[in-house]
C-alpha cells in the first residue's frame, strides 16, 4: 500500500507539471471587430502564437498580448487558422482554433454595373490524332466511336496501354505470350459480343495485313501498335 501511494504522489506531481491548454474567443467576426483568443487560464511558462494565411505587404495578422497569454487577430474578410503552442519544463500542448471574419457591405457603396459580357469560346475543332508508324490511333478511333461505348472505349484503351507496358517492361517471353494475355484483358474490359464485329474483326484484319507485310516482327513492333490503338480509343472515350 505504501508503494502504490508513492506512485500515485509521483504520478499526481509528474500530471501537475504537463501544460494544459485552455483557449477561448469568438470564431467568427466582421471586419472592424476586436478579436481578442485568450489562453490566460492555462497552465503554462511560455506561448507562442501563429495564424495562417497571413496577410500580405507586410500587414500584421495577429499581436500576442499580456506576456502572450492572449492574443489579437485580424478582421480583415477571411478565414484565419490560429495555433498556439504552450510549454513548461516538461512538455508541450498545442490548440488550432479558426476564426471566420466576413465582409459587410455598406449600404452607400455605388453598386457594380453590368460590363459587356464576354464571348463565349469558339469551339475549337478536335486535334487530328497522331500519325504513328502503323496508324492504328485513326483506325481504332474510327472502329470504337461507331460502337458509342465510352466506358468500354476507357477500359479498353487500359488494358491495350497495361499489356503494352508489360511487354516494353520485358515481361512476355514471346508474342504469343502477348497476345493471348491481350485476348484475356480484352475480354475483362469490354462486352466482347458487343464490340466484336465494329472492333475486333477489323482489328484482327488490320493485324494480319502488318504481318503479312513484315512490319509486325517483335514484341516491341506490338508495344508500339498496341500504344496506338489505346491513343485511338483514349479519343473514342471522351
Amino acid at each position: 500500500m505504501k508503494t502504490a501511494a508513492i506512485f500515485l504522489l509521483m504520478t499526481s506531481s509528474i500530471l501537475a507539471d504537463q501544460p494544459v491548454i485552455v483557449l477561448t474567443g469568438p470564431s467568427g467576426g466582421v471586419p472592424g471587430d476586436i478579436l481578442i483568443l485568450d489562453a490566460s487560464a492555462s497552465k503554462a511558462d511560455h506561448f507562442a502564437w501563429s495564424v495562417t494565411p497571413e496577410l500580405p505587404d507586410g500587414r500584421q495578422t495577429i499581436m500576442p498580448l499580456e506576456n502572450g497569454t492572449k492574443c489579437l487577430i485580424t478582421s480583415v474578410p477571411g478565414t484565419y487558422t490560429v495555433f498556439l503552442a504552450i510549454s513548461t519544463a516538461d512538455g508541450i500542448s498545442m490548440k488550432r482554433h479558426t476564426i471566420t471574419v466576413i465582409g459587410k457591405n455598406c449600404p452607400d457603396d455605388p453598386k457594380p454595373q453590368p460590363g459587356p459580357q464576354p464571348k463565349p469560346p469558339e469551339p475549337q475543332p478536335p486535334q487530328p490524332l497522331p500519325d504513328g508508324k502503323y496508324k492504328l490511333a485513326a483506325d481504332a478511333y474510327k472502329w470504337a466511336v461507331a460502337i458509342n461505348d465510352p466506358t468500354g472505349a476507357a477500359n479498353l484503351a487500359s488494358a491495350f496501354e497495361t499489356i503494352s507496358s508489360q511487354a516494353a517492361a520485358g515481361g512476355f517471353s514471346g508474342i504469343s505470350e502477348m497476345l493471348k494475355a491481350t485476348t484475356e484483358a480484352n475480354r475483362a474490359a469490354v462486352d466482347r459480343n458487343k464490340w466484336l464485329q465494329p472492333f475486333f474483326v477489323p482489328f484482327d484484319k488490320r493485324l494480319s495485313e502488318l504481318n503479312k507485310s513484315g512490319e509486325l516482327r517483335s514484341i516491341d513492333d506490338h508495344a508500339t501498335a498496341w500504344t496506338e490503338i489505346a491513343v485511338g480509343l483514349r479519343r473514342a472515350a471522351k
